[in-house]
């Protein structure tokens, strides 16, 4: 039955019958999907390729990433670091240059030795007085008064740190002294106050060298008796003749925390403000 099939064919010719088998179309025809593709899916998954990495890749742009913001932190708190350590030496320098600015001013002006024999056996020219201390470097004192703001108003305006006030019957802002701007040469010695067996105080001393050291301060303050202090009731009332020297003229001549000295005090000109003088 194929043979003469086979041979039909043949004799037709193939131009002239086609016979078309069912599997041929089934063949030819492209692959259709049970679930219809999505139409963009071709680009995602080319723009997924250009933005997912290989696991490791990833690893190493997290550490590059991190890297550059440790060291953009590490590079912030070393430019605030060094800020601050700026700051800290120009507090240094300001601190330093004050300190220095404080020393000279309570330097003494210069050192002078002199002949013992120019004071004499009696003194003469020497007037008998007391004294206690108040200021300090930065003008106020532990007690709060300042060397700065005496009732002469030479503020901060002064030569050096070498100056005192005196004892007055006024009160805080009358009766004060008329001595501004004078000088006095004061030496430390053992009297009334302290550093006799017959001293208010007893025998212990508050001089550096009693009898021996002296310095020139120039007026500067009052110290009145009617002021509020109650250490001005104490001193400054006219029993006897009361300088309440700076911290800086106490400390030349006597100990300071004795706080009350006596003095033997005379007049001296004020170029001499400052100058410690021995006596040998």
């Amino acid at each position: 039955m194929m043979d003469r099939f086979h041979s039909f064919r043949e004799n037709l010719g193939p131009s002239r019958l086609r016979i078309r088998y069912p599997f041929d179309e089934l063949a030819a025809a492209p692959h259709k999907s049970a679930r219809p593709s999505h139409p963009n899916r071709t680009e995602q998954s080319s723009r997924k390729d250009l933005i997912m990495l290989p696991r490791s890749k990833q690893i190493l742009v997290a550490g590059v990433v991190l890297i550059s913001l440790g060291a953009v932190v590490v590079g912030i708190t070393t430019a605030r670091a060094v800020r601050g350590v700026q700051r800290a030496r120009r507090a240094e320098d300001e601190a330093l240059a004050l300190r220095t600015a404080l020393d000279d001013v309570s330097a003494p002006v210069a050192h002078e030795r002199r002949n013992r024999r120019e004071l004499s056996e009696k003194m003469e020219g020497w007037i008998d007085a007391r004294a206690t201390w108040y200021g300090g470097p930065d003008g106020p004192g532990p007690d709060g008064m300042s060397i700065y703001t005496g009732s002469c108003g030479y503020g901060t305006s002064l030569n050096n740190h070498y100056i005192s006030a005196w004892h007055t019957d006024g009160g805080y802002d009358w009766g004060l002294t008329d001595k501004c701007g004078q000088c006095y040469e004061v030496m430390c010695v053992d009297g009334a106050t302290r550093g006799k067996d017959w001293s208010d105080l007893g025998p212990w001393g508050g001089c550096a060298e009693p009898g021996k050291k002296s310095v020139v301060v120039m007026i500067s303050d009052s110290c009145p008796c009617h002021h509020p202090n109650s250490g001005n009731k104490r001193w400054c009332c006219g029993d006897r003749t009361h300088l309440d020297l700076s911290y800086a003229a106490f400390d030349q001549i006597a100990i300071r925390h004795r706080g009350v000295v006596d003095l033997k005090v005379r007049p001296a000109p004020c170029d001499k403000q400052g100058v410690v003088a021995y006596y040998e």
